[in-house]
């Protein structure tokens, strides 16, 4: 199978776009300004999405090398994670934790923003895999969403720390740093439109 990967990094007006979805499902997820818990947020999902559904188990990732996490459209939208992952969710605060969530909201971004290209999203420890028909715009956008799902770049404070962002909403702090950025990029553009 051939890859289709493209350089391409989402505009501007897409950006913002992604960012504000992710808020919009932040709020349906946790309260306001709280941290997600990523067995909860896949529980809720279900609820929330026509045809959604979750799956763990690593007898669907046999012959996929290091493959963690899959999304896939062909009947629903489905997220599978590999055993894991899953039970990194369990331990809140760990490094382990922290990755295991960003994976999560990653295919959860792909879930909500690429369900309509019946294209299969695959992910290892490292990011997005090739051969699996992956493009690196798609890939780009599932980790706007995560980052802006995981911290809520609508409403925090961008002046403080990485490190208080990290340990208030179990994010990594490379998550941490960027989504305090964006923050602000997020917030400057939802003034200029009142």
């Amino acid at each position: 199978m051939s890859s289709s990967k493209t350089k391409k990094t989402p505009n501007f007006q897409r950006k913002m776009a992604i960012m504000q979805l992710a808020a919009e499902w932040r709020e349906r997820l946790t309260p306001k300004n709280k941290p997600l818990h990523g067995e909860e947020i896949l529980d809720t999902l279900v609820d929330l999405i026509p045809s959604f559904d979750w799956f763990v188990g690593n007898e669907f990732f046999e012959g996929m090398n290091d493959v963690i996490a899959y999304a896939k459209f062909n009947n629903g939208r489905q997220i599978f994670l590999k055993e894991e992952v899953y039970e990194a969710l369990k331990t809140p605060g760990t490094e382990k934790y922290k990755r295991a969530l960003f994976v999560v909201a990653h295919e959860i971004g792909h879930v909500l923003l690429h369900h309509r290209t019946r294209k299969s999203f695959a992910r290892n420890k490292l990011g997005s895999v090739e051969n699996y028909r992956v493009e690196a715009t798609k890939e780009i956008e599932a980790n706007i969403f995560a980052g802006s799902l995981i911290v809520p770049t609508d409403t925090i404070d961008p002046d403080i720390s990485e490190y208080t962002i990290s340990k208030v909403f179990d994010a990594s702090y490379k998550v941490s740093a960027v989504c305090r950025k964006e923050a602000r990029l997020y917030q400057a553009w939802q003034k200029g439109r009142k």
